[in-house]
């Protein structure tokens, strides 16, 4: 790797980079967003990078679960009941992938799971997407600060 890429690698993170997103518990969760990443590595890399798919995409089978909804008077996460009072449940189920990045002669690979709740096309699709990308974005950390 050139010492110009290096260096670059190696400045600290611009702050105005981050996002911030909703997390568990109403904690606040810092993140880059995806285009950000991929724009950053056409800097750095000048194309010259690629991110594959490792393996199949596995999926965790889809299970009913009881859906919950964040209280913000009880600072907890409570079940969600339908009109009877019954448990209202909801299909869930959950991805894996594994991601492979290679710039300047230099791969890394990180796995990601993502969950989604509803047994829909989109559910789906937008899970593995998201599987995807944040497993691109945990093998480019690897690379060096400008990745988080």
């Amino acid at each position: 790797m050139n010492e110009n890429i290096l260096e670059r690698l190696q400045r600290p993170l611009d702050p105005g980079r981050v996002r911030q997103r909703k997390g568990p518990g109403g904690r606040s969760l810092a993140y880059l967003e995806g285009h950000d990443v991929i724009s950053t590595a056409n800097d750095l890399f000048g194309f010259e990078w690629s991110s594959q798919l490792v393996g199949a995409v596995e999926h965790v089978a889809t299970a009913p679960r009881q859906k919950t909804v964040w209280d913000k008077r009880e600072r907890r996460r409570v079940p969600m009941k339908d009109e009877k009072g019954s448990p209202l449940l909801v299909p869930t189920g959950m991805y894996y992938v594994a991601v492979a990045v290679s710039a300047a002669g230099v791969t890394k690979s990180d796995v990601v799971r993502c969950s989604y709740q509803g047994n829909t096309p989109e559910a789906h699709e937008m899970a593995v997407a998201g599987a995807v990308t944040d497993a691109m974005k945990r093998a480019f950390r690897q690379f060096g600060n400008q990745f988080g």
